[in-house]
């Protein structure tokens, strides 16, 4: 008795293989086409997630890597890299308050990271020279002993 033949899918762990090491290899349009299918059968898949985003911000896709990046932090909110990697994003597409508020929030996350603050600061000084908004002067004055509402009147000038 013959039975019906259906070609096997390759498992999630085979694909995400396959597309890292496009990632690795800077093709992220192809590895990209690999998330997408990891995705559609796992829309949770971390590593899928977060590389699809960075693959995304790589290729200054800023806008297509937002939504992945707000994944990623749902899942790996501690981590203030990827904070940092949606502030960029944001920031691109601009969108300054948001940005703000995400470069701030790797600031927190990050304590003593001088990287997160040197971020900050980029930001800072690319949405000046995109806006010319003076207003964004202010915030540095703040530092991080500002309490929050304070910050967030500032932001809403923006």
């Amino acid at each position: 008795m013959f039975g019906f033949y259906r070609k096997k899918e390759p498992d999630n762990e085979a694909l995400l293989k396959k597309a890292n090491v496009l990632y690795v290899k800077k093709k992220y349009t192809s590895a990209l086409k690999i998330y997408a299918r990891i995705l559609k059968v796992d829309s949770k898949n971390f590593a899928a997630l977060a590389n699809t985003a960075t693959a995304y911000f790589e290729l200054q896709k800023f806008d297509l890597s937002i939504p992945f990046f707000k994944e990623v932090i749902k899942i790996d909110s501690n981590n203030p890299w990827w904070h940092n990697y949606l502030s960029q994003s944001l920031q691109k597409c601009g969108n300054f308050k948001a940005a703000l508020d995400s470069a701030w929030q790797a600031i927190l996350l990050g304590e003593n990271d001088n990287a997160h603050h040197i971020n900050f600061a980029y930001a800072l000084y690319e949405i000046y020279d995109e806006t010319g908004h003076e207003k964004t002067d202010l915030y540095v004055i703040f530092g991080n002993t500002t309490p929050p509402q304070h910050r967030q009147k500032f932001l809403r000038c923006l």
